[in-house]
C-alpha cells in the first residue's frame, strides 16, 4: 500500500473510531435520562472516555508526522549546506568517470551570487576520460603554449591560486562549451598535452 494511502488510513481509523464512541455517548446518554437509568449514563460516560482515547491516538498520529517532516526539511537543507565533495561536483558537471584514474586535487564552488561566479576544479585524470567528456558537448577547442597565458586564462575572478594551468609542460588544449542562447554560462576545459591533467571552469552568472 503506498505511503500516502497508510498515512490517510492511520488517521481516519481514530477519527472514525473517536466519532463512534461519540455517537454512542450521546445515545447512551439520552437514553439514560428518558429511561432514567444510572447505568446507561455510566456507559455514556465510558463511551466518551473511549473517544477522549481516540482523540489522543489522533495527536500522537499528527504529532509524529509533524516530526517527520520537519526532519525531513532539517536534512535536507544541511544537505544544501553541506560543501560537496570534489568528486560529486565533477560527476555533476561531467558525469560518472568511466576510469579509476580520476582524482581531483581541488575544488571551489560558489557560494555567494554574482560575486563567486565560477566553480573550479583541478584533476588529475587520462586520455580515455577526457575523450569521453569532450564528446558528450559541442565544445570548441584550441591548442597553445601553457605559457601562453594571455590568450588563453579566462578572466573570470576570483579565481584560486591553485587554479594553474600555466604551470603544464609544452602546451596546453583549450575547450570552450557555451549555450547559444545563455551568455551567462561558460564551461572552460584546459588539459595538458598527454590528457593526464584538467583545469575545468564552469561560469554560471546567477
Amino acid at each position: 500500500m503506498p505511503k500516502q494511502l497508510l498515512y490517510m488510513h492511520s488517521i481516519l481509523t481514530p477519527i472514525i473510531t473517536g466519532a463512534g464512541f461519540l455517537i454512542l455517548f450521546m445515545f447512551l446518554l439520552v437514553r439514560g435520562v428518558m429511561v432514567k437509568k444510572l447505568w446507561y449514563v455510566l456507559l455514556a460516560v465510558a463511551m466518551f472516555g473511549f473517544a477522549v482515547i481516540c482523540l489522543f491516538w489522533l495527536m500522537v498520529i499528527l504529532a509524529d508526522k509533524a516530526h517527520q517532516k520537519i526532519n525531513t526539511t532539517i536534512t535536507g537543507i544541511e544537505k544544501q549546506l553541506k560543501p560537496r565533495s570534489g568528486k560529486e561536483a565533477y560527476v555533476a558537471f561531467m558525469g560518472m568517470p568511466v576510469d579509476t584514474c580520476l582524482q581531483v586535487n581541488h575544488l571551489e564552488d560558489p557560494v555567494i551570487p554574482r560575486i563567486d561566479c565560477c566553480t573550479w576544479l583541478d584533476c588529475n585524470t587520462c586520455p580515455a576520460e577526457m575523450r569521453r567528456i569532450i564528446l558528450q558537448k559541442p565544445f570548441t577547442g584550441k591548442r597553445y603554449a601553457a605559457t601562453d597565458t594571455l590568450r588563453y586564462m579566462p578572466s573570470y575572478s576570483p579565481m584560486p591560486d591553485w587554479w594553474a594551468p600555466y604551470l603544464l609542460r609544452d602546451s596546453v588544449t583549450v575547450m570552450h562549451h557555451q549555450l547559444p542562447d545563455d551568455s551567462n554560462h561558460d564551461q572552460l576545459l584546459i588539459f595538458s598535452a598527454d590528457s593526464t591533467r584538467l583545469f575545468f571552469c564552469n561560469m554560471s552568472d546567477w
